[in-house]
């Protein structure tokens, strides 16, 4: 069988493990070079052009059904818990906290909550919604496991690692929200960036009221193409 391998970024060092572990079974096997963003990314087309029988699509969740042969290995991270002691002093005035986390970390999930609850916090982990396929899971493009529940808690939780995630969620609610990265070492509220992005949201919107003409850009992204939206944008504009 030919299999091309395709990684995000973090997870390209296993590539030729994984590679000669395939070859060691008789396949032919491919590493696609280009850079991936998530399960909406994959690289189908690189797959058809050279042959490939089946993509196997390391680090995330399956997103949507495509019409090729993808194989999902999802990544696990065993990313270290001993902030959690630490956010405690941040979560003080909050009873009922809300988690979440990206793929790497819903495996993790289980344990946090057993840490808050034996520190007397109630937990809520929403249930999958959108693209996502776990309980708690968000992703850039589906936040609603944190949206969801932004009316059951008083505060909310991402544990994991970078800003792009949690950001979404944090502008998807209306509750104070606390990122825990582990590997960053780093405990913090992120509230004041949902009042910089709205501001600068809104500011976009208002400059362009005075505009004549717009443009509609479309990803060609297998997850991310939708081109009925954009017509749809188009008549209504």
């Amino acid at each position: 069988m030919r299999i091309l391998l395709q990684f995000p970024e973090g997870l390209k060092q296993k590539a030729l493990e994984h590679a000669k572990s395939l070859e060691s079974e008789g396949n032919e096997v491919f590493i696609s070079s280009s850079p991936t963003y998530g399960a909406c990314d994959l690289a189908l087309d690189e797959a058809r052009s050279i042959g490939a029988d089946k993509l196997v699509h390391f680090g995330h969740a399956e997103f949507n059904k495509v019409d090729f042969n993808v194989e999902y290995v999802e990544y696990q991270a065993d990313a270290p818990l001993s902030l959690l002691e630490g956010s405690l002093a941040h979560l003080k005035g909050f009873k009922v906290i809300g988690l979440v986390t990206t793929i790497q970390h819903v495996h993790q999930l289980d344990g946090i909550r057993s840490f808050y609850e034996r520190n007397g916090k109630s937990v809520v982990i929403g249930k999958p919604y959108g693209f996502a396929k776990k309980p708690g899971q968000i992703l850039g493009c589906d936040v609603g496991s944190a949206a969801t529940i932004d009316r059951k808690v008083e505060a909310h939780v991402y544990f994991g690692g970078g800003i792009f995630h949690p950001l979404g969620a944090l502008l998807a609610t209306t509750k104070p929200f606390l990122a825990i990265e582990p590997f960053a070492n780093k405990v913090e509220f992120i509230d004041a960036l949902r009042g910089t992005y709205l501001k600068r949201s809104r500011g976009k919107v208002l400059a362009s009221l005075g505009a004549r003409s717009f443009g509609i850009i479309v990803s060609t992204k297998n997850g991310q193409h939708n081109m009925d939206l954009a017509l749809l944008l188009k008549r209504r504009l």
